[in-house]
Order: C-alpha cells, then sequence, then structure tokens
C-alpha cells in the first residue's frame, strides 16, 4: 500500500480528532488533514491532492452529499467514504450516486476503517455490513434531484401541507429561510408548483 494523504470532514471536533488519531496509527497514511465543513474542505482541497475524502453526510451549509458531488465533479481522481451515524438507504444511495465508493457507520472500528481505505484504493465498493440490508433496496433514479438533510425535511413538512411560517415555527427558522428552501425545491425538481413537488418526491420516493 501506497503512502496515502486523506482529508477528514466532520462538523463536530471531537468526531473529526478521533478519527484523525485512529487514523495516524495506521503505518500507510503518511498525511491526515482535517475540516469542518463542506467549503473548508473544498479549500484545503484546492491546495493539494488527497486520495480520500471521510465525509460526514450532515454539516452546516452544504451537505456530505453536496460535497461528493463537487469532488467527483472537480477532484478527480480523489475517492470519497462516507461516514454517518444514520443507515437511512436514500442518504447510502445518494452518497453513491455522487461518487463515494464506500459507506461506513461512525461507530465502525479501526479494522473495519482500514479495511474499506485499502479496498477503496483498490477501487472496490464498501459497505458497512449492518447497512447493506438498509441499502440493497434503494432505487436510483437517474434524474433524481440531489437534497441536503434540510431541503430533506421541507419537502415532507411541505407535503403534509403546511404554510411556509407553519414549517418555520417547527424547525426554528425564518419564514424568509423556509421561503428560499421551497424555491429551491421547486427549481431542482424543475416543476412549478407545490402540487407538482409533491408528486415528483412521492415518484422518487423521498416523503417519508
Amino acid at each position: 500500500m501506497k503512502q496515502l494523504s486523506i482529508l477528514v470532514v466532520d462538523d463536530h471536533p471531537v468526531v473529526r480528532e478521533g478519527l484523525k488519531g485512529l487514523l495516524q496509527s495506521i503505518s500507510w497514511i503518511a498525511n491526515i488533514e482535517v475540516a469542518g465543513h463542506a467549503d473548508e474542505a473544498l479549500s484545503v482541497l484546492n491546495k493539494g491532492f488527497y486520495d480520500i475524502v471521510i465525509t460526514d453526510i450532515h454539516m452546516p451549509g452544504k451537505s456530505g452529499i453536496d460535497l461528493a458531488h463537487i469532488i467527483q465533479k472537480d477532484f478527480q481522481p480523489t475517492k470519497i467514504l462516507a461516514m454517518s451515524t444514520f443507515g437511512d438507504r436514500t442518504y447510502v444511495s445518494e452518497m453513491i450516486k455522487n461518487g463515494a465508493s464506500g459507506f461506513l457507520s461512525k461507530n465502525s472500528d479501526k479494522e473495519t476503517i482500514e479495511d474499506a481505505i485499502m479496498r477503496i484504493m483498490n477501487n472496490e465498493m464498501v459497505i458497512g455490513k449492518h447497512l447493506e440490508e438498509t441499502s440493497r433496496p434503494a432505487i436510483i433514479h437517474e434524474d433524481q434531484p440531489v437534497l441536503t438533510r434540510r431541503e430533506r425535511e421541507v419537502l415532507n413538512l411541505i407535503a403534509q401541507g403546511l404554510t411556509n411560517k407553519e414549517i418555520a415555527d417547527k424547525i426554528f427558522v425564518s419564514t424568509t429561510t423556509v421561503d428560499s428552501h421551497r424555491k429551491n425545491l421547486l427549481h431542482k425538481f424543475q416543476v412549478m408548483n407545490t402540487a407538482a413537488l409533491v408528486a415528483q418526491a412521492a415518484k422518487y420516493q423521498l416523503l417519508d
């Protein structure tokens, strides 16, 4: 195994420093950098090459899914390993659709992570064993929009018939923010109204 450079992206300091410490104990990993969010990660990637980016999915601002999409487009051949406390099949599928080569639980031990990195560098796909059953039934549509966690949340509340104000009160944001999410959703789904938005979301099985 060649000496690798790895970038860890997670908005929780304890998690990213813990993962950094674990990676430092692997002899063939030579360089480890950390970033607290996607924009910081992109800044790091613009300064030098990294073999693998290990990223969380749920982060403020751009999600891990958004980050994976950008890496796949602009930073080839950097590979992506997603690590999350969530095993929802939609998240697994969206990460893989956007270029991730692996998906592990944050509870994974050193041996599991080390093995996953080796396999990913050998161009294998790695899905944590406890996620395999969750991810297998997922259906991916080529034109399925990629949504952030917050957009998924707003989408489901829209589908429940809540107004912008009701959604804002429920998720503790401003009505302006909700309106922005609604407009982004209409744009991503390429529809003109709420009824069409909900219909498309149902088609892609994105409603909880």
